[in-house]
């Protein structure tokens, strides 16, 4: 055998040794104790539960937190108006909500609070049995209904310790409003305290979850855009000690694949095996169906993100 044959061996053996070593070592805890987690699967009313109610509305808001008990946490979406008010709404514009289709496009950006109340926002809700009773709605009765545009600081006002739940509260703008927006809930959430420990925020924009690691180390962050991505390659290729993620929650989504990386599968048992070592929460999002629940019941889900909480809850059995 070659003296280069040797070296090959016998680096490749050290090689795998250091691996191996590597490989037995505890996973970085993101942190020792993570409040958010239970010992059941916690239920997330997706924008309030968009098939139930109107999405992002008042209508929604009371039905999963005042009127049922099953839903442990609430999810709602942020953006600003052209006069910097931080209202509740998951798109850029109105339009999906409040305009028939041809309609010139209304975007929250380009008009002030008060020109989008006047919108009612449950003219194309379409309910389960598909009727849309909100349709002939006049701006005076949408806003008695609860179908208006929704300020967070209303929410924060309307439901506090109205009974125990928590928030994901996800920041749909990015850049500068971005930060915006979360300056201003963090300072919210130190006047409405009750909510401090019960909200989580959580973005696309992995500028953002930085931003939310330097200022506000102690307020617990969800991630749901590239680093989610990167922490999963990881994974996959055995280098779980090569990445070091700073977010207490892994927001996932439910499909096949890992965006244009074909080989990786997001509904995997080991890949939330990985997650919870580091002690993060497992979220999935995008769930509607009984079975695509009860898959993810079994493959250990930490929560389940979905338009229909009622649904999800008779899967529990709550």
């Amino acid at each position: 055998m070659s003296k280069k044959s040797e070296y090959f061996i016998l680096g490749s053996l050290i090689l795998c040794l250091l691996v191996t070593l590597v490989d037995v070592l505890p996973l970085r805890k993101v942190v020792e104790t993570n409040e958010w987690k239970e010992d059941y699967v916690q239920i997330s009313a997706h924008r309030g539960g968009a098939l139930l109610n109107p999405e992002n509305t008042q209508m929604a808001f009371d039905y999963v937190i005042k009127e049922t008990s099953y839903t442990d946490i609430v999810e709602l979406d942020l953006r600003l108006t052209k006069d910097n008010v931080i209202v509740i709404n998951h798109d850029e514009d109105i339009n999906r909500m409040a305009l028939d289709e041809g309609e010139t496009s209304i975007k929250l950006s380009e008009h002030n609070y008060i020109e989008l109340v006047e919108y009612n926002l449950g003219k194309n809700f379409t309910s389960l049995e598909g009727e849309t009773p909100y349709k002939q709605y006049s701006s005076l009765e949408a806003l008695n209904a609860g179908l208006t545009l929704m300020r967070i600081e209303d929410f924060f006002i309307r439901y506090n310790e109205a009974r125990d739940f928590k928030l994901f509260i996800e920041i749909k703008d990015s850049g500068t409003n971005a930060i915006k927006i979360t300056d201003e809930v963090m300072k919210m959430l130190d006047i409405y305290s009750w909510y401090k420990d019960r909200s989580m925020i959580i973005s696309f924009d992995d500028d953002l979850m930085g931003y939310m690691e330097e200022k506000y180390p102690d307020q617990y962050t969800g991630s749901l855009g590239d680093k989610v991505i990167e922490q999963i390659v990881f994974s996959k290729l055995s280098l779980d000690h090569f990445y070091n993620p700073t977010y207490e929650c892994i927001q996932v989504p439910y499909n096949e694949k890992a965006k244009s990386i074909p080989l990786i599968k997001l509904i995997d048992k080991e890949l939330i095996k990985t997650f919870k070592k580091r002690n993060q929460l497992v979220v999935y999002w995008g769930i509607v169906t009984k079975e695509d629940m009860t898959l993810l019941i079994n493959n250990g889900a930490d929560v389940i993100t979905t338009d229909r909480p009622d649904l999800l809850a008779e899967v529990l059995g709550r």
